[in-house]
């Protein structure tokens, strides 16, 4: 995950790997709307603001049956997404509006997919999500 300020046009190369703490740098070969999409390296983000501006989250685990789950609150971004990309082309990503992991939001397709835009009625409401592989 990585954490990209207002008014940037790229993202950090660097991450901060989980295990051992060692850094590497991403092996990327290109962005969309500023979410990796290299060769190797996809991501699926949020963002903060419409047309993927503002601050931005990124992820990529995923975990096949159930789901790698995830909850913004852990980020301070409970109720803030309002758009978002995914590059990955095995991970679908379901949104949810409540701590629990219910009330789906939407549905975040695999392969290259993306929403400049939520919508009013989702726009801050995204409070957990699952992502599958």
């Amino acid at each position: 995950m990585n954490f990209t300020p207002d008014g940037a046009t790229d993202v950090t190369a660097v991450t901060q790997e989980s295990t051992g703490g060692a850094q590497s740098v991403l092996t990327t070969y290109g962005y969309e709307e500023g979410c990796p999409s290299g060769l190797t390296q996809k991501w699926f983000c949020f963002y903060e603001h419409t047309y993927y501006k503002g601050r931005m989250l990124q992820f990529r685990d995923c975990a096949p049956i159930w789901g790698h789950k995830e909850t913004f609150a852990d980020y301070g971004f409970q109720r803030k997404t309002s758009s978002w990309v995914n590059t990955k082309t095995d991970t679908g990503v379901d949104v949810f509006v409540n701590p629990d992991w219910t009330g789906r939001l939407w549905v975040m397709g695999h392969g290259l997919t993306k929403s400049s835009n939520v919508g009013v009625a989702n726009n801050d409401r995204a409070y957990t999500f699952t992502a599958f592989c």
